[in-house]
């Protein structure tokens, strides 16, 4: 199962919602819902610091990457990422 898009663009939702939601109670004048807002950055930051440790985790067991499959010179296929000057 690829936790990418749940551990990657979640936290990115939740850090931009939290000032959106912030800036709301501020032009709306229902301040209760900065207690909300701050949650929500405090949620983002936490969920960040976690696809920050799984990433780095799937780094050390895949250090090449596994994205695009490349062939090698025994027009073999392996994992990698590679770039290529011409």
């Amino acid at each position: 199962m690829d936790l990418h898009p749940f551990l990657v663009h979640f936290p990115l939702v939740l850090v931009r919602l939290g000032p959106a939601v912030d800036r709301f109670a501020i032009t709306s004048g229902q301040h209760h819902w900065h207690g909300p807002a701050f949650l929500l950055l405090v949620m983002g930051t936490a969920a960040s610091l976690a696809a920050l440790a799984i990433g780095n985790a799937a780094a050390a067991v895949h250090p090449r990457g596994w994205w695009p499959p490349r062939a090698n010179a025994n027009k073999t296929w392996e994992p990698g990422f590679r770039v290529s000057c011409p």
